[in-house]
């Protein structure tokens, strides 16, 4: 009724609201959790469907996710992204809470083909940063301290080095049967999951599930770490070896830019490879290399 309306708007304070949206409706919130639903390769080389769940800080805008949604989807900087809501393109420059986005609400996000090089705006930028990405793995690698004088040997030994540090574990098997996973205690994983460690002991070690966050414990013979010598990879741009002798100038990469690294599973490797990969473990512990 009237009376009631009345009473409403005295107490309602004057707030931006949406285009659209009642003047009597409660003020968006900005969401403190979205999902990221997009499209990636999966390491079969088919094109999947992947939702992410992020984390949002306060007051959260549509260009800072923009920003997290590179590393998430592998992106080149040349790439210009969109994220879509109900079909509507959210611009940059605003809030979330500006299009009303509820918490656990679903963003889309569409990737653009790539730009010439000309048209981006930082391309003048110093190249200190750049990603590895690969179909096997969850997330880039991120390779700080270089520049367009390094050559491609030195981009491998960076990269190895990285890879130690960053110390990531595959499933070499997969182990999800409900009931022998019950009886041991186990968290199920399949073949080829990325794992991050987060403890454990001999035998068994706890392990986080990079693809939705779970964490729980494996045997230690259902995983392995992933040591990459840096003769035993191979580092591509855009279909491209980067030679081992070629600075990276030669390629016109531009700063944060997407490169592509190729290897072959830790339980696949030739004996060479492997033998190669078993020394540098050792070296990590101080023996001898055999």
């Amino acid at each position: 009724d009237r009376a009631f309306q009345k009473r409403s708007c005295v107490k309602c304070e004057p707030v931006t609201r949406p285009f659209g949206m009642s003047k009597y409706m409660p003020p968006p919130e900005s969401p403190r959790e979205v999902k990221i639903k997009y499209q990636a390769l999966d390491w079969h080389g088919r094109m999947e469907d992947r939702v992410v769940i992020q984390s949002l800080p306060d007051e959260c805008s549509v260009q800072w996710l923009l920003n997290m949604c590179y590393d998430l989807a592998a992106a080149s900087p040349r790439q210009p992204l969109e994220l879509h809501y109900w079909g509507k393109v959210l611009e940059p420059s605003k809030l979330l809470r500006d299009y009303a986005v509820k918490p656990h609400s679903e963003l889309k996000l569409v990737i653009r083909p790539k730009l010439p090089r000309s048209m981006l705006p930082g391309a003048l930028v110093e190249l200190s940063r750049l990603r590895l990405a690969s179909s096997k793995l969850a997330a880039p690698i991120v390779i700080q301290g270089v520049t367009s004088e390094t050559t491609g040997a030195e981009l491998r030994a960076l990269a190895s080095a990285q890879i130690k540090r960053d110390s990531i574990w595959f499933c070499q098997q997969t182990a999800d049967d409900p009931d022998a996973c019950e009886r041991a205690g186990t968290m199920p994983i399949k073949k080829g999951e990325q794992l991050t460690p987060e403890g454990g002991a001999k035998g068994v070690l706890k392990m986080r599930r990079v693809r939705d966050g779970m964490v729980g414990t494996v045997a230690e013979a259902d995983v392995v770490q992933l040591i990459l010598p840096p003769d035993v990879m191979r580092i591509l741009f855009e279909c491209e070896p980067i030679a081992d002798e070629e600075q990276l100038a030669r390629y016109r990469l531009v700063n944060n830019e997407v490169i592509f690294l190729d290897f072959k599973w830790p339980w696949a490797a030739d004996n060479g490879e492997l033998a190669a990969c078993k020394a540098a473990k050792k070296d990590d512990k101080g023996a001898k290399k055999k």
